[in-house]
């Protein structure tokens, strides 16, 4: 029995069919996700939860992870409070509230109704009302930032609601909902849960805030997205 040769038509058929098979096969699994890589923009800000550890001069730093089982039936609110000590922040703290020290302070971070304040230390903010999703639990992921000027996040969703309290500087967030723009003493809200979004330092300082984002405790807090800003806040 001779073997076959690559000029038998029978072999030729069938390695024919195997090849049209595995392209066919191959074109049918879906591809990962593609977003545009920061590998070249120099001006790409990396937000990492240790980024400002060893006495670096910029980065992000996360605070705090409260869980939050239960909302108000009012519009809910992002409180910021100082105090003069750590100790007298926790003696005021609730429930899903945050005690942290950032930007040379102490804050107790809190979720509720406009009213649902802290009866003591200095009331700073209330920061909303945030979109939020409905879920059995959330997660708040509080971080505080030092990015430098005219640098910007990578673009991004978030399935809850993000919102900033500007310490010192100003930033610049591009979605498909508009621009919106803050400046040192104002806090923002970002459009609700699933708006692609970039930040950036549009200031000529650097750029100082405590930020949050409440999520489902069931999902990720951030996905990359491959929208394309509009530039408006690099102009």
């Amino acid at each position: 029995m001779r073997a076959p040769s690559m000029a038998d038509p029978s072999l030729v058929a069938r390695c024919s069919a195997s090849l049209i098979a595995l392209l066919v096969l191959s074109s049918s699994v879906p591809a990962p996700a593609q977003t545009p890589t920061p590998a070249h923009d120099h001006d790409n800000f990396a937000c990492q939860p240790d980024g400002l550890a060893r006495n670096k001069a910029s980065g992000c730093q996360l605070l705090a992870q409260p869980i939050i089982d239960k909302l108000p039936d009012a519009p809910v609110f992002w409180h910021l409070t100082t105090f003069p000590t750590r100790r007298a922040a926790d003696a005021a703290k609730r429930s899903g509230d945050a005690v942290v020290t950032a930007d040379g302070r102490v804050w107790l971070s809190s979720i509720g109704s406009r009213s649902d304040t802290s009866a003591r230390g200095k009331h700073v903010a209330a920061i909303g009302p945030l979109p939020m999703p409905k879920a059995s639990a959330y997660r708040v992921e509080m971080y505080y930032v030092i990015m430098p000027p005219h640098q910007h996040t990578r673009v991004h969703t978030h399935p809850g609601p993000e919102a900033w309290y500007v310490l010192e500087g100003e930033q610049c967030l591009d979605t498909p909902a508009g621009v919106f723009r803050a400046r040192r003493g104002a806090g923002s809200v970002a459009p609700p849960a699933g708006t692609a979004m970039q930040l950036t330092n549009s200031g000529t300082t650097m750029r100082r805030a405590l930020y949050i984002v409440v999520h489902d405790t069931a999902q990720m807090w951030t996905t990359p997205s491959d929208w394309q800003p509009s530039g408006a806040c690099a102009r």
